[in-house]
């Protein structure tokens, strides 16, 4: 198989197309991945104060019903 060097230069540019898009979609996927990483970051804290506003609430809710009872 031979290739004129008109359809080597093309071959060549397609090349370099395919790995430009390729690079693209690579950079693309590593902001997904940090996006992603910092979502779940983001969502343990939450999950954290959550818990933290739930065992408050349930120390208020005790601490006011002993008071209720020993009126």
């Amino acid at each position: 198989m031979s290739t004129t060097p008109d359809s080597f230069t093309r071959l060549m540019l397609h090349l370099a197309q395919q790995h430009r898009e390729m690079q693209e979609s690579l950079r693309q996927s590593h902001l997904i991945l940090a996006q992603s990483h910092q979502i779940g970051e983001d969502a343990r804290r939450i999950q954290s104060e959550v818990a933290e506003a739930v065992a408050e609430s349930q120390h208020n809710i005790a601490v006011a019903l002993r008071t209720l009872k020993n009126k």
